[in-house]
């Protein structure tokens, strides 16, 4: 860490010093280390639950997109992982900074289903544990279809 004598730094400064040191760290240190340098707390909480076996990672594989690892605690109901999911994808386009745009999760989760071995998560209450998801499996991310019009007018 860099010896700061009587100088006066502007919090700017202070917290490019900061950061630094905290990527250092983290860089240094194995349980976080494969963890982006500009992580949150909760990132890095999140890492250690895993490694502690508190919480699993998932990965999300989107069309055409990226895999996002996930973390999240054993127990965990659907919505949970949606929650989960909301936060990750947010902090992703933060960190890409390529996306202005608001994105309406209750219009994506209308579109999107969640899919674990060509099962559709649909029921927000069951638990990750009801659809047999174990530590480090990969989820999907798939387009609702629209429902047949004329199989609507046949009920």
């Amino acid at each position: 860490m860099q010896q700061i004598e009587d100088e006066e730094l502007s919090h700017i400064e202070i917290c490019s010093i900061v950061s630094a040191s905290l990527a250092e760290l983290i860089k240094d240190d194995p349980l976080v280390s494969d963890l982006p340098s500009d992580s949150t707390l909760i990132e890095i909480q999140s890492q250690i639950a895993v490694e502690y076996g508190q919480s699993i990672s998932l990965y999300l594989d989107r069309p055409s997109l990226e895999t996002i690892k996930l973390a999240v605690v054993n127990k965990s109901t659907i919505k949970d992982l949606k929650i989960a999911i909301e936060k990750q994808v947010g902090r992703y386009m933060e960190r890409q900074k390529k996306h202005t745009t608001h994105l309406s999760w209750k219009y994506f989760w209308r579109k999107h289903w969640i899919v674990h071995n060509r099962n559709k998560l649909t029921d927000n209450n069951k638990t990750i544990q009801d659809y047999q998801i174990k530590n480090k499996d990969h989820l999907q991310l798939c387009k609702r279809l629209k429902p047949n019009i004329t199989d609507m007018s046949k009920r």
